[in-house]
């Protein structure tokens, strides 16, 4: 994620702009009030109103009740982490964000190769994700679909953004689910070859698209084309869980930071 798609702790005041549409917000009367901004994979924020003492726990707490999601899938296939350009650290329970935030430069020298100049332009913001510690089939167990769309959206993000490398199989036949939740059912007279290559920007990873542009433009459009047509409009929940075990079944990063 970019640092222009994420938002800092800043005071709170009442002439803060408001955020993208998906924002909730809750106010708080404390001593020396913050309003932090957690950033989900969907590049929205939630907004909460903490304090220096405030724990990872209680800000995960109010992120579920905002999300209205399923409280003990959460707690176990969710995480907060701190994140900048050079550095992703996932929360423990009884971590307090705000502190952290003024260590971030001690965590960057003993993690990261980073030179000083570029350690103190680094501002770590708090993001919504997957829980590193467990196991790839639990994401398949989730049965909450708001939390299936929060880790279906976080790997997609992945795949598209070439943080998780994948051959051409995987990408054509992940281009195909989205095919199915984006454009629908498979339609011979509306899919056709031009069709998948003016969205293949929204379809295959960047480190795929030149292969669009390559000597084998056709095949890779027509493989799209075939995984599109033999998913046949299931539910949505199941694409979701069809895109997360292909990337679980085929990378053996998934998961990983």
């Amino acid at each position: 994620m970019s640092r222009s798609d994420e938002v800092e702790l800043t005071q709170v005041n009442a002439n803060v702009a408001p955020l993208p549409s998906r924002q909730v917000s809750r106010t708080a009367q404390r001593h020396s009030e913050l309003e932090l901004h957690i950033c989900l994979p969907d590049l929205t924020h939630v907004t909460l109103t903490i304090d220096q003492r405030t724990q990872a726990t209680e800000i995960m707490d109010s992120v579920i009740e905002m999300l209205e999601l399923n409280a003990r899938e959460a707690r176990h296939v969710l995480s907060l982490w701190l994140v900048s350009s050079d550095l992703e650290l996932q929360l423990k329970p009884n971590h307090c964000p705000v502190q952290l935030f003024g260590k971030w430069p001690v965590y960057l020298r003993k993690h990261t190769t980073v030179s000083e100049k570029l350690i103190q332009t680094q501002q770590p913001y708090v993001h919504l994700r997957r829980n590193v510690y467990i196991s790839r089939e639990e994401d398949l167990k989730v049965t909450d679909p708001e939390i299936l769309e929060l880790l279906f959206t976080e790997a997609r993000s992945n795949i598209m953004n070439g943080t998780y490398p994948c051959d051409r199989e995987l990408a054509v036949k992940l281009a195909g689910v989205l095919c199915v939740m984006q454009y629908g059912p498979y339609n011979e007279l509306e899919h056709t070859p031009d069709y998948y290559k003016a969205n293949q920007a929204a379809l295959l990873p960047v480190l795929h698209l030149n292969d669009l542009k390559s000597l084998i433009p056709l095949v890779s459009q027509s493989h799209v084309a075939r995984t599109h047509s033999l998913l046949n409009n299931p539910p949505a929940v199941d694409l979701r869980l069809t895109y997360i075990s292909e990337c679980s079944e085929s990378l053996p990063f998934y998961g990983s930071v």
